[in-house]
Parts: structure tokens; C-alpha cells; sequence
């Protein structure tokens, strides 16, 4: 394996970085707007929309790691991983985006 990651030249790590970066650039404008759309509509107010959004997002690789390290036969690392960081990432934003008396959750 480290002889096939020494015969890669540096412009192909290079290259996908740039590509990945501007794939997450552009998801994350696409989800922003696709966030203030659904704002309007549901009447949840920006704010707790792009929470909502923000929260999947991060989520995400918390998620696709528990499953795949559960797949791969570890299942103590798959609960670890979900007790943890996923609990941790909801209780705060749950703490968050809860509403406050006189607090507005809108601009």
C-alpha cells in the first residue's frame, strides 16, 4: 500500500482536494438556499431551519461512521461513536434552537 501511495504523483491529492472543496462549497450555498425556501414555507423562521440543516450536515459522518464500523464487525466502537459525538452534537443543538421567553429564534 505505501508503495502505491509513493508512486502517486503530488498533483492527483492535490487535484481531488480542490474538487472536494469546491463540491462542499457548492453544497453548502445550494443548502443554504434550499434552507431559506423551506423557511418561507413552513414558517419555521431561517434560524431554525438552517439549524435543522446544519445539525443533519454535521451529523453526517457520525452517522456513516457508526454504521460502517458496525458493518465491519465492531459494534462496541459503533456505540461509542453514536453515544458520544451524535449525543453530544443533538443535546447542543437541541439546547440551542430551544425557544427562550423573549427571545426571538428569527431575524
Amino acid at each position: 500500500m505505501q508503495q502505491l501511495l509513493a508512486s502517486v504523483p503530488l498533483w492527483v491529492p492535490i487535484a481531488m482536494l480542490v474538487v472536494t472543496a469546491a463540491a462542499i462549497g457548492y453544497a453548502g450555498v445550494r443548502l443554504a438556499a434550499v434552507a431559506d425556501v423551506l423557511a418561507d414555507r413552513t414558517g419555521l423562521g431561517e434560524v431554525i431551519a438552517g439549524a435543522i440543516f446544519v445539525g443533519g450536515a454535521t451529523s453526517l459522518p457520525g452517522i456513516i461512521t457508526s454504521v460502517s464500523t458496525a458493518a465491519q464487525g465492531h459494534p462496541t466502537l459503533a456505540i461509542g461513536n453514536a453515544l458520544g459525538g451524535l449525543t453530544v452534537q443533538t443535546a447542543f443543538l437541541a439546547i440551542v434552537t430551544s425557544p427562550h421567553e423573549g427571545v426571538r429564534a428569527d431575524f
